[in-house]
This record gives structure tokens, C-alpha cells and sequence, in this order.
């Protein structure tokens, strides 16, 4: 929510698509990742999916690969931050 509202009054007060809030390795990105794992640690503890084994062994690998990928895109210039809802798949 605070990306969401952060990236929406960037884009307010420049009248422009800004990306200062819309950082994939932010402060509020690291929050959220935490509150979720406390929230699913706390509600999921009792007992056991057989889905979310397969998941938390895959997790980790694509986790860190999607960010080594978002990174080679953004230094070589071939995302396109002006339309933002066709960058993001």
C-alpha cells in the first residue's frame, strides 16, 4: 500500500510516471516481504499443504533469478517506464 500510494503522489505532483517508490529491492518492498512471512509462519504453522513444500523449494531460486533479470533489463534500457502497466509483465 505505501508503494502504491508513494508511487501514486510521485505521479501527482510531477505530472509524469516517476520510479522513486517503484523499487523492486526497496524499504518497503523488505517490509512487506517480512509482514507476509510473519502472517503466513502464524496462520499456516497448524498445519501442513502439500502445495506449499514444492513451493517454498522453488521460491528462493526464482526469487533471486526474476531480480538478476529485472536488473539486466533496466541497464541495457529495454523496459519502458512510460507505460508502466505494459512494462510490468
Amino acid at each position: 500500500m505505501g508503494i502504491t500510494l508513494g508511487t501514486r503522489q510521485a505521479l501527482i505532483v510531477n505530472s509524469a510516471f516517476n520510479d522513486r517508490w517503484y523499487l523492486y529491492c526497496g524499504p518497503l518492498v523488505f517490509i512487506a516481504a517480512i509482514s507476509l512471512l510473519v502472517l503466513f509462519k502464524n496462520t499456516l504453522n497448524r498445519r501442513t499443504l502439500p502445495v506449499l513444500g514444492t513451493l517454498a523449494r522453488y521460491s528462493q531460486p526464482i526469487y533471486g533469478f526474476h531480480a538478476l533479470f529485472i536488473h539486466f533489463l533496466r541497464t541495457r534500457h529495454y523496459d519502458d517506464m512510460s507505460q508502466p502497466l505494459l512494462d510490468l509483465p
